[in-house]
């Protein structure tokens, strides 16, 4: 049986690897979704009622920031996804991310092998590198399922 639940569901995470490792990698990520039922039932005229019935929107947010060293990936997305159950064993669900994700590289505290001059390190030395400390893009995505739950698998 597919769980729907009429919850508001907050996800708070942070990850920290490697920490003994100057810069090591770290994640913060933060999700947010909100169910809506569409109504099935229920009093005529009371567009208020939450009830489970066969079909479902879900609006949800996620963010993630993911550092490793001087380099960093924010991901911000919005999604919508829709389910129709079409009978207790069986769903079709579909749903539409679009977010936008931002590359940066910390350029100033990075080092090149043209820094080093007769076997040291020198920060003002120039690069050579011409590297951009930002870049942006899209992010798109649309996903399909299908769920099927026999009745003889639940679990009372």
């Amino acid at each position: 049986m597919m769980a729907l639940t009429n919850e508001l569901r907050l996800n708070l995470n942070y990850r920290n690897q490697w920490a003994s490792i100057d810069k090591g990698y770290s994640t913060y990520a933060v999700s947010l979704m909100y169910p809506l039922f569409l109504k099935t039932g229920g009093a005529k005229g009371d567009s208020t009622r939450r009830v489970e019935g066969k079909s479902r929107l879900d609006f949800g947010v996620n963010i993630t920031d993911d550092k490793s060293g001087g380099f960093n990936r924010i991901n911000a997305t919005l999604s919508v996804g829709y389910t129709l159950k079409l009978s207790a064993e069986h769903a079709l669900s579909a749903a539409l991310n679009l977010g936008y994700i931002r590359y940066s590289l910390d350029v100033n505290h990075q080092s090149f092998d043209e820094q080093y001059q007769w076997g040291a390190y020198n920060p003002d030395l120039p690069t050579g590198e011409t590297l951009a400390s930002h870049k942006g893009a899209v992010d798109v995505g649309v996903g399909f399922m299908y769920h099927y739950a026999p009745e003889n698998n639940h679990r009372s």
